[in-house]
């Protein structure tokens, strides 16, 4: 079953279309969901990652994108040891602007993937994430904030 409180490390590859990010991360998520006999899973998640990421290159200016992290809720469908899974919530990025000092951009996180479970409490997923943080001025230039995050995972389930 997928119910029940889980925690777990992974990490990601970082692609910016918007502002040409390129890189990667170290994850943390921890989350509760509950399933129910007919296999549909409801949860929440808390996420927090530790970005290392090409700079976006500004005029006059650099920034380097440094933490992220969300709340999002899950929809699933387990089918035994497999949960594809659809994803949606809130998320925020800690950028690092030369000029200006830190500043925290908000905004939606949503997306989908697949958890499998090896075992009662172990279990490996795969997950893409959509970064909708949109048009935002960093330094003294505006600059598309959008990603694309794909992401592994192992989880312990307790």
């Amino acid at each position: 079953s997928f119910s029940g409180f889980y925690a777990g490390v992974g990490g990601s590859w970082l692609a910016g279309f918007g502002s040409s990010e390129v890189g990667g991360s170290l994850d943390g998520f921890v989350g509760w969901q509950q399933q129910w006999p007919s296999g549909l899973v409801l949860g929440a998640e808390v996420d927090i990652s530790k970005l290392w990421a090409d700079s976006i290159v500004l005029h006059c200016d650099e920034a380097f994108v440094e933490w992220s992290a969300s709340v999002r809720g899950r929809l699933g469908y387990a089918t035994g040891p497999l949960m594809p899974f659809v994803t949606a919530g809130w998320g925020g990025r800690q950028y690092d602007v030369a000029s200006t000092g830190h500043e925290v951009i908000t905004g939606l996180v949503y997306g989908g993937g697949v958890e499998y479970r090896f075992s009662k409490q172990l279990g490996v997923r795969l997950e893409y994430l959509r970064w909708e943080l949109g048009e935002h001025t960093l330094g003294r230039q505006e600059v598309n904030l959008d990603d694309n995050v794909f992401r592994f995972g192992v989880g312990y389930y307790f």
